[in-house]
């Protein structure tokens, strides 16, 4: 009696993927002991194919078992799965073989990852530090390779270090190279703002398609306001304030003050909820003029905002807050629409009856 594809399937689940039932079908017919058959299949170029990590160097197994070896398989691609890693239209049993050849487990895998992720999320200012005073570019692989691996940190560091040594770093250096990262960082921030709707594409497309010559002279500002030049992590924070300050306006580019900059540094104001506050302003900056201009005859500008909302203190405050009191008693009374403030965020009501 002839085996069924049930019975093939029990005995090597993974035989139907490899399109191996007839072949195991014809050898249990012929009478195939189980050894047989099992060589049989692990000779094939489809077994090959589908288990190409079973294998090390002197042809030694790293499984016991192909369901064994499938298992970690599985294992790997829930790491890569959960981190937004996989995907399945690209996906080949080759894409695990370097973890298998390297020891690295499914555990080890996640903690990778993990490292990786954050080096992806947080490690910019670094990696445009080594382009601004060495010329040199690094990738999130170069940096993750960096951290795993103490000799080609160090090679990094040595390589950083003689570069610099070797070519004199100049004042216009640092400021182009600055303002060509300072441009293609804030490009990045804008598309982030843009798929949330805090930003027009009109907007964006302004600040992508300023002078360069003209961005250069608004780094040069910012670097100088002080008694002396402004380092990277400061003057980097500066300008990307004024270019995301420029779209919530949609005004021209224009350096902010060295005080408010700082302030906001002191706060603690960084990229996220500048992105967040800037998007509230670009969406709402008329119907605050408005309001404040029609409780306080006075105006109300983005510098103003920014210490209201981003720092939460002075009389820009005090200004925003006796305009929303007067807002609300005016709404309650007539029946009309009213603004409130939820963090750094601005809403409009809906009508009171």
């Amino acid at each position: 009696m002839a085996p069924s594809s049930l019975d093939i399937e029990g005995l090597y689940p993974w035989s139907v993927e490899l399109g191996l039932t007839d072949m195991i079908a014809d050898l249990v017919l012929d009478g195939a002991s189980d050894e047989r058959i099992v060589a049989t299949i692990r000779s094939s170029e489809e077994y090959r194919r589908m288990f190409p990590g079973m294998t090390g160097p002197g042809g030694q197994r790293r499984f016991s078992s192909e369901r064994e070896y499938l298992q970690q398989v599985q294992s790997y691609r829930t790491v890569l799965t959960q981190a937004g890693m996989y995907d399945d239209t690209t996906e080949s049993p080759l894409d695990y073989v370097g973890f298998m050849e390297n020891n690295i487990a499914p555990d080890e895998l996640r903690e990778r990852v993990s490292l990786y992720t954050q080096i992806q999320s947080g490690s910019q200012e670094l990696k445009d530090q080594f382009f601004i005073y060495a010329g040199m570019e690094l990738t999130d692989d170069d940096l993750f390779q960096a951290v795993v691996s103490p000799e080609f940190g160090q090679a990094l560091q040595d390589e950083f270090d003689s570069t610099v040594a070797s070519n004199p770093f100049d004042y216009e250096t640092y400021i182009s190279r600055a303002t060509e990262r300072g441009l293609a960082n804030v490009s990045t921030l804008l598309s982030e703002m843009q798929a949330e709707g805090l930003v027009s594409a009109e907007a964006i497309q302004r600040i992508r398609g300023i002078d360069p010559d003209f961005a250069r002279e608004v780094m040069g500002a910012l670097a100088n306001q002080g008694d002396s030049t402004l380092g990277y992590d400061a003057l980097s924070y500066a300008f990307q304030y004024a270019l995301l300050g420029s779209a919530a306006t949609e005004q021209g580019l224009t350096a902010p003050s060295a005080d408010m900059v700082e302030r906001l540094r002191a706060a603690g104001v960084d990229r996220s909820k500048a992105m967040s506050a800037y998007g509230s302003y670009a969406n709402t900056k008329n119907m605050l003029e408005g309001m404040v201009q029609r409780h306080t005859g006075q105006g109300f500008d983005q510098e103003q905002f920014e210490e209201a909302s981003m720092l939460g203190t002075g009389d820009s405050l005090d200004l925003l807050s006796r305009a929303q009191g007067l807002e609300q008693a005016h709404a309650k009374r007539s029946g009309g629409f009213q603004m409130t403030q939820q963090g750094t965020r601005f809403a409009q009501q809906g009508r009171v009856r």
